[in-house]
């Protein structure tokens, strides 16, 4: 694991909010959070603890959050601040002194808690579920002729239901959002393919679609159907699993 050190990430850093900054100016909110992942990796593996850049982050993804939400959070700080603010901010680690602004310091000065539990409900359904599936597949592996690939798959997909009951919580919301985003598309593209798989069977089988070896080529979509249904309840447990934590983060840093 590369130690990354402190004095390139508060460039990195510096650069980075300047760059947003005007591009909350030109109204292009899209790209305040470019680099914040990777920023924001990188600096959970510094060398030493930076307060300043700690803060900074915080900040920085508390302004790609309020983006998203209105400008509603936090109170404190209005649309037309944050650019204003994150200059400041910017000038403070790139000459390396200490961060004065009151309201900043009063906002994002402590660090939040390390990590927001996922609701109790949520995992111990997940891992529920995720062994009785799992178990099923192999009960079924040891008792019927099901196919090794089938109870693989049963098996797999028991094993990643344990995913939100194991998982640790991040402390960003910005990165939580965007996993959040990304499962919540993948689950509409399961859920829109599958029910194009069976509209496509209903045709077949009604011979809206004329096609050789009718019968077999709509066994094998309803099929394709069937796994996309399950992939796409799986993800919809990861989905459910990013918004729960993202909620419970916002509701954590308001109070």
């Amino acid at each position: 694991m590369t130690i990354e050190r402190v004095d390139e990430l508060r460039k990195l850093l510096s650069d980075a909010l300047f760059a947003a900054a005007v591009a909350h100016d030109n109204g292009n909110f899209h790209a305040l959070n470019r680099d914040f992942e990777d920023i924001w990796s990188r600096a959970q593996h510094t060398e030493s603890k930076s307060v300043d850049l700690s803060l900074a982050l915080r900040f920085w993804d508390a302004w790609i959050d309020a983006s998203g939400h209105g400008w509603q959070s936090p109170e404190t700080i209005g649309e037309d601040d944050w650019p204003r603010f994150a200059r400041e901010l910017a000038f403070d680690l790139a000459s390396d002194t200490c961060v004065t602004n009151p309201i900043v310091l009063s906002d994002f000065g402590s660090d939040t808690p390390t990590g927001v539990p996922i609701r109790g409900c949520i995992r111990g359904t997940s891992a529920i579920l995720g062994t009785f599936i799992a178990l099923l597949g192999l009960g079924e592996t040891l008792l019927s002729d099901i196919s090794p690939s089938l109870a693989v798959f049963f098996i797999g997909w028991g094993a990643l239901m344990w995913f939100p009951a194991l998982a640790r919580p991040s402390k960003s919301r910005a990165i939580i959002a965007s996993k959040e985003r990304r499962m919540g598309n993948a689950c509409f593209l399961c859920f829109a393919f599958a029910l194009f798989a069976y509209v496509l069977v209903w045709l077949i089988e009604r011979g809206y679609i004329p096609i050789r070896n009718a019968r077999s080529i709509a066994s094998q979509i309803g099929s394709l159907g069937a796994a996309l249904w399950l992939v796409f309840f799986a993800l919809m447990l990861f989905t459910t699993y990013y918004q729960s934590q993202l909620r419970s983060l916002r509701r954590t840093n308001r109070e």
